[in-house]
């Protein structure tokens, strides 16, 4: 996860400075927790934008760029586009951004750092998408484990015939699903997926599709997508 040349002092330095310079910005809790984990290296979405945030991540196996692999294989990203749950960073919508040769990419989360990020067809929206948040050209969805929003999700894909392509957060799977465990990892996120797409297709939306990251990224959370729409 983390590149070979960094040590643990390097890294500890790099987070520390962030924090620092951001402490009026970040939630303190979101706070604390980063400085009682920042060595674990964890699969926790929190610690990941940290460490893409200053940049410690190992290029071969950053998620983000995975992910962003994913997407650009699926859709054409020339389009504006808006992320559902970026963080604290827009890691993933800067990613975007900066390959789109035209288009916009809006990113909401009520605990987003607004400060002037490069490009600018990038805008940050320190708030939470909700029902009723104007989407104007925007025909694809797209989020990167944002948490409790898959259903919100499903409904607006539905109702305004959205595209949409997320990777699932593991939270929202083990607070739907009572008998969750790390040992059946698989078979919970098939149940899990299963009934959500039975769920999508009983109000109305297309059903679908299922994908992962490649093996090297070592995340095996499913992420599902609709295509409607030629590339």
């Amino acid at each position: 996860m983390i590149k070979k040349n960094i040590t643990e002092k390097e890294l500890h330095n790099r987070i520390m400075s962030l924090l620092n310079a951001n402490l009026d910005t970040i939630d303190p809790d979101i706070v604390m927790f980063i400085k009682q984990n920042w060595r674990e290296q964890a699969k926790v979405d929190v610690l990941y934008e940290v460490y893409d945030e200053v940049a410690v991540l190992d290029e071969k196996t950053n998620i983000y760029d995975g992910f962003l692999n994913l997407l650009k294989q699926k859709f054409d990203i020339n389009q504006d586009i808006i992320e559902i749950g970026g963080g604290i960073f827009p890691n993933l919508s800067r990613r975007i951004a900066k390959e789109q040769k035209f288009g916009n990419v809006t990113v909401y989360d009520p605990k987003l750092i607004l400060r002037k990020y490069s490009p600018e067809n990038l805008a940050l929206k320190k708030e939470m998408f909700e029902k009723d948040t104007p989407i104007g050209n925007t025909k694809l969805l797209v989020g990167m484990s944002p948490c409790h929003s898959i259903d919100l999700i499903l409904e607006r894909a539905s109702t305004e015939d959205l595209d949409f392509m997320v990777k699932v957060c593991q939270c929202e799977i083990k607070d739907s699903l009572p008998f969750y465990s790390d040992h059946i990892i698989k078979a919970t996120f098939d149940y899990y997926l299963k009934r959500k797409n039975n769920e999508f297709q009983a109000n109305g939306g297309p059903g679908f599709n299922v994908a992962y990251l490649e093996e090297k990224y070592d995340d095996p959370t499913p992420i599902i997508y609709t295509k409607k729409r030629p590339m």
